[in-house]
């Protein structure tokens, strides 16, 4: 009888230790490992929706911007007034610009951390995303330059065209004082009045 219980209570000993040496560190790694690979899992999901918010602020910022551009473009017929508020437009959407690089970068960085984790369609579609994303920042930027210059240019035509009216104006005025002294004002006149017209700006956009 003795004999018994001391067996029982070996063999519960050795089940205890295998327990705590063998068995528990066993499951304990597994537990361990699950854990780390959920909390992957969690942080791959919260990265997606960083990117994918910060993505859908860009795209709306870009549209506005864009939007901006075309408002800002003189029309054929621009006079002073519309091409100095077409220079206001743009000068406004240059300033702005920094904030959407800043938008456009935050997206990439983004994009590119979760495709290091992301299976290999979601790969696929971030890199597209990305594509569409810095093409449509790249076009904008050139536009911007481009309507730029061409409003400088505008810009340019009319300072001529009002130099050039100021000394006609003032030569008329001269000539119409002494016009009782000129033979033939009418051939000057006609000339005076073709350099007027040639400094006329017909814009194109």
């Amino acid at each position: 009888m003795y004999m018994y219980i001391i067996f029982k209570v070996i063999k519960g000993f050795v089940l205890y230790v295998f327990h705590f040496v063998v068995l528990k560190p066993h499951f304990c790694s597994r537990s361990i490992l699950l854990q780390e690979s959920q909390k992957k899992v969690e942080e791959l999901v919260q990265d997606k929706k960083a990117y994918q918010a910060a993505r859908v602020d860009c795209i709306e910022w870009l549209q506005e911007a864009h939007q901006q551009l075309d408002n800002a473009q003189p029309l054929p017929s621009a006079d002073k007034h519309s091409i100095d508020k077409s220079q206001h437009l743009i000068q406004t959407l240059q300033n702005n610009l920094d904030d959407g690089e800043s938008k456009v970068n935050t997206t990439n960085h983004l994009g590119d951390k979760v495709v290091t984790r992301a299976d290999p369609d979601t790969v696929a579609t971030i890199e597209t995303e990305l594509a569409e994303l810095n093409d449509s920042w790249k076009v904008l930027n050139n536009k911007v330059q481009d309507t730029s210059e061409h409003v400088d240019e505008l810009q340019d035509k009319w300072h001529q065209y009002e130099e050039l009216k100021s000394e006609l104006v003032k030569w008329l005025a001269e000539t119409e004082r002494e016009v009782h002294l000129t033979t033939d004002p009418t051939t000057e006149l006609v000339k005076k009045k073709v350099q007027l017209e040639k400094f006329k700006v017909q814009p194109s956009v």
